[in-house]
């Protein structure tokens, strides 16, 4: 799907149901990297990055805000990625429509089995 991709000049990914600590940039950080090797192979210039991290508003988004620069120090370019905090609940919306590009839930999933 990426190689087909023409990058627009900011690429907006999010993770609903983020975790705290090193393991919320897991993501961002593969696919960041994987759009700077393909914009590398075409000569092209890597588009600048906003993550979005989702999470239910208790938690501790101070936590995961502090391994920011920890994050951008191990990314394969130096082109800038913002990082803001979307505290609510994904049966909601979150977010404007056709405004992200990639999406992962992997920590919220377990919501999704609670018996209602």
């Amino acid at each position: 799907m990426m190689t087909n991709l023409n990058f627009p000049e900011c690429i907006k990914l999010t993770d609903l149901g983020c975790p705290s600590g090193q393991n919320t940039f897991l993501f961002m950080s593969e696919i960041i990297n994987t759009i700077n090797v393909l914009c590398q192979g075409r000569n092209q210039t890597p588009p600048e990055i906003d993550c979005c991290l989702n999470d239910l508003p208790g938690n501790d988004f101070n936590t995961t805000f502090k391994i920011i620069s920890f994050f951008n120090d191990n990314l394969t370019s130096k082109t800038p990625c913002f990082v803001s905090g979307v505290p609510g609940s994904f049966y909601s919306r979150l977010f404007p429509r056709n405004s992200l590009h990639f999406i992962h839930s992997n920590y919220s999933v377990h919501y999704l089995s609670k018996v209602s």
